[in-house]
């Protein structure tokens, strides 16, 4: 992939917004696209920087790889949510993110959501898990 991977759009929400544009699954035979975990970690990374340069500080967004890239939703919402916590963590200046929403989909109402209840607690418990000083480590 050549030159800058997202690029940042004004969005016509009725609004101020703005919307960020990323494709980093792979293509295999031209004809299905594959992510991987590790693509989000350096996606958000990368991400959570260029919004930061950009001065914009609240994030929605859909579970990135669930949809074109292929991967189970709930593995996508996982790897998501911790490549959020590693970004916004261990980046540069702190915590740079106020607000991140992640949208999870239903088909409709009958449907049940994309990603089950008990994985979206059990995944923002496990990001939102303190993080234990290496002094205080056994």
């Amino acid at each position: 992939m050549q030159g800058e991977p997202y690029s940042f759009q004004r969005a016509r929400l009725g609004r101020s917004s703005w919307l960020a544009v990323h494709d980093h699954a792979t293509s295999r035979s031209r004809i299905n696209h594959i992510t991987r975990t590790s693509f989000l970690f350096g996606g958000l990374c990368e991400l959570v920087t260029r919004l930061v340069d950009e001065r914009l500080y609240d994030v929605v967004m859909p579970v990135l790889g669930a949809g074109h890239g292929g991967m189970d939703p709930a593995t996508a919402f996982v790897s998501l949510v911790l490549a959020l916590a590693e970004a916004t963590r261990y980046s540069q200046g702190g915590r740079p993110l106020r607000r991140v929403t992640v949208v999870v989909f239903k088909m409709d109402e009958t449907s049940p959501q994309q990603v089950d209840p008990v994985v979206v607690r059990r995944a923002l418990a496990l990001a939102g898990s303190p993080v234990i000083p290496k002094s205080n480590r056994a």
